[in-house]
């Protein structure tokens, strides 16, 4: 069985992993900083959507 734990819940505190980043706008700015490197924009969207309900704008 793989894990039953999305991203977004271990970013809530229920992982027994926590996050490396210390805040979720440094979680977001890794990822975005991420899919810019690599290349890939398929969440780009998506990325943007979390980036206005998260930091606001």
């Amino acid at each position: 069985m793989g894990n039953r734990f999305s991203a977004s819940t271990s970013l809530l505190g229920f992982c027994k992993h926590p996050s490396p980043w210390p805040s979720l706008p440094a979680h977001l700015a890794a990822a975005e900083t991420l899919s810019h490197d690599c290349g890939y924009h398929r969440r780009d969207q998506e990325l943007a959507d979390a980036k206005r309900a998260i930091l606001g704008g």
